[in-house]
């Protein structure tokens, strides 16, 4: 990855991807952060935590974990 002023360069299928952008945001050492779900869930019937709250992942295992609750239901 190179940033440059109006954007960067990532890799992307193995080749080198131009992407415009006014801001890059670095996100690096990531955990969990699930406080306040511990602290809500005794105070309702049904409670479900997804995203990052659970563990770290990527946008698409994290958009199929809402779905999957979403049908739940």
């Amino acid at each position: 990855m190179k940033i440059r002023k109006n954007g960067v360069y990532i890799d992307f299928q193995n080749d080198l991807v131009f992407l415009e952008a006014d801001t890059v945001v670095l996100a690096t050492g990531v955990q969990a952060k699930n406080e306040l779900g511990q602290k809500i869930k005794s105070l309702v019937k049904e409670f479900y935590q997804i995203g990052d709250c659970v563990e770290p992942r990527d946008a698409l295992a994290v958009i199929r974990e809402g779905a999957e609750v979403g049908r739940v239901i």
